[in-house]
């Protein structure tokens, strides 16, 4: 699915990405670092294609199991907050959709200053 989507094939690559992912979750288990890469990239694919709402939702998802699994501080944590940024910003129909994403980046800084330090390029 994923190289599917690499080659622009969005809707050839979707229902791919969805199985490998549930198939994942059943196999692995719902908090897996592979299931939950799986889902993510998933949701990118669901906003690849227009599907905002469903990908916001599955980013939630994956982004609630990362911070139980592995706290806000963790890159992978950082980098589902960093994709749902993405998605709001691109939701042009909401304009309080950009203060979401303004506060999941002010988030996300934070987390990163106390992880890294503020001496950190």
């Amino acid at each position: 699915g994923l190289l599917l989507k690499v080659a622009g094939k969005y809707r050839e690559a979707e229902p791919l990405m969805q199985q490998a992912a549930e198939r994942a979750e059943v196999m692995l288990g719902p908090s897996h670092p592979c299931t939950l890469r799986l889902l993510d990239n998933a949701a990118l694919l669901l906003q690849d294609i227009g599907q905002h709402q469903q990908a916001e939702l599955l980013l939630h998802k994956v982004l609630d199991r990362r911070e139980l699994a592995l706290g806000i501080e963790h890159s992978e944590t950082l980098m589902t907050l960093d994709h749902l940024v993405v998605i709001l910003e691109g939701d042009q129909r909401k304009s309080h959709r950009w203060l979401q994403a303004d506060q999941i980046l002010q988030r996300i800084v934070q987390a990163r200053a106390s992880s890294l330090g503020l001496s950190h390029p």
